[in-house]
């Protein structure tokens, strides 16, 4: 007499091993989308620091005037309009309007003059952020920039 058909115990090893690739593909997905999250912040980093350092680095090349203190830094163009970048609770202010997204939180930033001359600055601007939903996405770059000997008008 022929069977057609499964046992229990083919059904039940059938189960147990679909049961496992579930739980294994559930686990790759899970880290896949763990990863791409990170990149984004990653990213979300990244754009802040090249947009920092193009800004910055272009204001200051071209300033008529350049003045700063721990926290404020304040640049005269040389059609005389003021720029003032501040940090206030974790954002970068140009002239009291955000340049940095919401999610990335600047969380302190430094500046020194290097230069031997006080007629025109070199800077180290140095930046620590961080994102705001996961702290452990961190970075810290500076800036060095010097004034253009040929910027201030006479």
């Amino acid at each position: 007499m022929k069977r057609n058909g499964f046992t229990l115990i083919e059904l039940m090893i059938a189960v147990a091993i679909s049961g496992l690739i579930f739980i294994a593909a559930t686990a790759v997905m899970g880290s896949l989308f763990a990863s791409n999250a990170r990149n984004r912040q990653i990213d979300a980093l990244e754009q802040v620091k090249n947009d920092l350092t193009q800004e910055l680095t272009n204001n200051v090349r071209w300033a008529e005037n350049v003045t700063f203190t721990s926290s404020t830094l304040t640049i005269e163009q040389i059609d005389h309009s003021i720029l003032a970048y501040n940090l206030i609770d974790g954002r970068l202010l140009k002239n009291s309007e955000p340049i940095t997204p919401q999610d990335v939180v600047i969380v302190d930033w430094q500046i020194t003059n290097y230069s031997q001359t006080a007629d025109y600055p070199s800077l180290i601007i140095e930046v620590d952020m961080e994102h705001k939903q996961f702290a452990t996405v961190q970075d810290v770059f500076k800036i060095v920039v010097s004034q253009r000997f040929g910027a201030k008008q006479s």
